[in-house]
């Protein structure tokens, strides 16, 4: 969480407000996520390089940043946050059963 909502969250409640419920995340993937964001009007596309694959308004964004811009606008819309499902693939060498001896 970003320190400044923390700093917000704790007035909101020190001032007597209440949070009710907290809406669970939706996982999506990446291309779930850059779809989400053309419907937004936000053009996203992978761009092959570093940690910031992303090209997002002329400036080169990583994942976590695109997840942000799409939470910004689903909260204005009341709409649970997403989270993105990473998908992990094992590129190393793997024992299959019938190798184990």
């Amino acid at each position: 969480m970003n320190p400044s909502d923390e700093i917000a969250i704790a007035e909101f409640l020190q001032a007597g407000g209440r949070i009710c419920h907290v809406k669970e995340s939706v996982r999506v993937t990446e291309s779930e996520l850059l779809e989400y964001l053309a419907s937004c009007g936000i053009a996203a596309k992978y761009s092959a390089g570093d940690l910031r694959a992303y090209m997002c308004q002329g400036k080169r964004v990583s994942a976590s940043k695109l997840i942000a811009i799409a939470n910004e606008h689903r909260r204005s819309l009341q709409l649970p946050p997403f989270a993105l499902r990473v998908a992990i693939r094992y590129a190393g060498y793997r024992a299959l059963p019938h190798d184990k001896k």
